[in-house]
């Protein structure tokens, strides 16, 4: 009789367990906490590029430090949404892809700091001098390519909503 007991017990502890956390779980809380921060992390984005189009369009006038701050808010606002979704519970069974994309967030945010790092050494009044600006839009190119790597990454988990492009 105890043993009856003892299977019946675990046959009910077991059918009370939650289900394990899917992939799908995880998108769906990722894609509705990047509906909620999207449009800060697409703004601080257009203001960057827009500052860089700016410098490069004329030269004359950059302000490297608005081009510099530009950059550092776009990573800044890619940070926040990262550390929002490395709050999320993993999922059980693909616990490493999505780590592999908080490892590539984290390159792509040194990307854009390098970038940065380069704004402010430029000279404002010289904007377009060598070596700096092909180190500049190398960088810039880089960085651009480390993006793209990231939002395929974020469609193929199924968190396709939290893509800049």
């Amino acid at each position: 009789m105890a043993l009856v007991a003892g299977v019946v017990t675990t046959v009910l502890a077991l059918q009370d367990r939650p289900a394990p956390r899917t992939l799908d779980d995880w998108a769906r809380e990722a894609s509705a906490q990047c509906d909620i921060t999207r449009g800060d992390l697409t703004h601080r984005y257009r203001e960057a590029i827009d500052a860089m189009d700016w410098a490069l369009g004329d030269p004359t006038v950059v302000d490297t430090e608005v081009v510099a701050r530009a950059l550092e808010d776009t990573a800044d606002a890619q940070r926040e949404l990262v550390g929002q979704l490395r709050s999320l519970e993993l999922p059980a069974r693909d616990a490493a892809a999505v780590k592999q994309l908080f490892s590539d967030a984290d390159t792509v945010d040194a990307a854009y700091l390098h970038v940065v790092d380069i704004v402010v050494q430029m000279d404002p009044q010289a904007f377009l001098a060598e070596p700096l600006l092909s180190e500049f839009l190398e960088a810039l190119d880089g960085a651009g390519a480390l993006v793209d790597h990231l939002d395929n990454r974020l469609r193929a988990l199924g968190a396709g909503s939290c893509t800049l492009g």
